[in-house]
């Protein structure tokens, strides 16, 4: 009975570890407009938010584009969404047994969010567009 409790106590500490990783590497719609304010935001507030660009362009007109990319990979077990190899590691190693799950019948996707900032000459927020794709 106390290794079960120990799966769950364990099962719980590491989800709770993956939501909190997740939160931070979000480009969420409400944080970026939250953060974001054109013609007031400069360079120098944007790499604070979010890191050095991926990707930078610009023009003849000295405006730049600053590109930044989250790839997010999904395993969708049909309808159930869990960490198949951090629940049969934990239980092989608290229990000595593995679990079940019925087979690998469920699908995967890619979901990428890409924000897109741009900046006028003075370095200061000109506009922005955040998209999202799934694969």
């Amino acid at each position: 009975m106390k290794r079960i409790t120990y799966l769950f106590l364990a099962l719980s500490l590491v989800s709770c570890a993956s939501a909190d990783k997740t939160k931070k590497n979000e480009l969420s719609k409400v944080s970026i407009e939250k953060s974001l304010k054109k013609g007031l935001t400069k360079k120098s507030e944007v790499i604070k938010l979010l890191g050095s660009p991926e990707m930078i362009n610009s023009d003849s007109e000295g405006e730049e584009q600053w590109v930044y990319s989250k790839t997010a990979s999904e395993w969708n077990d049909m309808g159930a969404n869990v960490g198949l190899f951090g629940a049969s590691f934990l239980s092989s190693t608290l229990l000595g047994t593995s679990l079940d799950f019925g087979g690998s019948k469920g699908s995967s996707s890619t979901k990428t969010k890409t924000l897109e900032v741009y900046f006028d000459k003075k370095g200061v927020l000109k506009s922005y567009s955040l998209s999202t794709s799934k694969i």
